[in-house]
């Protein structure tokens, strides 16, 4: 097995440091269909878990619970860009806010797949290994692209 350029780069962190980097993918999802996903950090889900708590009372006694379908809702906003083949009756479903939040919400297991695939980052380096013509496996970097 011959060495290539990326074999030798190992795991590229470096667009992780930059913090006007967007980080996306185009992930197959079902039938046919494809969701552009952006990276979110580990740091900005755990933000978005803490902004869905709520302090609820059990046997008298206060805990605290995340509302999964807020979590979901911010999770879509956040990194849902774009869809490719989901259709309604037959035509074209864009991808707008109201879309994105029923899909979260309606389209079981979409929330645990764009949650899922958001936060793997080898997610993002299969792509871009894809676009350099290497597919001997995930030691090449993020893929980074800009939202228009």
């Amino acid at each position: 097995m011959s060495k290539n350029k990326t074999d030798k780069k190992g795991l590229d962190i470096s667009a992780l440091r930059d913090e006007d980097a967007e980080l996306s993918v185009w992930l197959p999802y079902a039938n046919g269909a494809e969701v552009l996903i952006a990276y979110i950090p580990a740091e900005e889900l755990d933000s978005l878990v803490d902004s869905c708590k709520e302090r609820k009372y059990k046997r008298h006694q206060p805990v605290e619970e995340v509302n999964t379908e807020e979590l979901f809702l911010r999770i879509g906003r956040r990194c849902v860009i774009d869809w490719k083949k989901i259709v309604d009756k037959g035509r074209p479903l864009p991808c707008t806010d109201e879309n994105r939040d029923f899909l979260m919400l309606k389209l079981t297991g979409f929330g645990q797949f764009v949650q899922d695939s958001a936060t793997e980052f080898t997610n993002f380096i299969k792509d871009s290994l894809e676009k350099e013509g290497n597919s001997s496996g995930p030691t090449s970097g993020p893929v980074e692209t800009s939202q228009e």
